[in-house]
């Protein structure tokens, strides 16, 4: 596969993958978009991030995570702490509620998953995990699991 036609094949998988998570969430009424539950994820994995760093970390900009953190917020999924050493950050930490939306939201991107890799079977999708994996691993910034 030559280069223009690996970077279609993963352009179409991951649009196709994000508008059936999309429908899955808004069909059990999960209140957030695949962005919003990496925030969660992230979150989970480093409680007391902070807006800035969730944009870092994610590549998303900072304008929009701090759009969605105030949306995460209302909706009451998500609070915000002044850090104790920094009085002008803030240190971002998941509700109770926020956790049952996040691993909701981890089984409706499981299930889409298991949809969208079906026609692989367990070897290939371990081949795939781990030459993602490969690839992920020239990023420093993503937090440890």
């Amino acid at each position: 596969m030559s280069e223009p036609d690996l970077s279609r094949a993963l352009r179409w998988v991951f649009l196709k993958l994000r508008r059936n998570i999309l429908s899955k969430f808004q069909e059990a009424g999960v209140p957030l978009n695949p962005p919003d539950a990496h925030m969660l994820e992230m979150l989970e994995i480093e409680p007391g991030l902070s807006p800035q760093d969730l944009a870092r970390l994610s590549g998303i900009d900072k304008a929009y995570i701090t759009r969605r953190v105030r949306e995460l917020e209302t909706h009451g999924l998500i609070c915000r702490c002044r850090d104790e050493q920094d009085q002008r950050r803030f240190r971002l930490y998941l509700n109770p509620d926020g956790l049952q939306t996040m691993n909701r939201a981890q089984e409706l991107i499981h299930q889409c998953e298991e949809e969208m890799f079906a026609p692989l079977d367990p070897a290939d999708r371990q081949t795939l995990t781990t030459l993602l994996a490969k690839c992920l691993k020239k990023d420093d910034d993503t937090p440890s699991q």
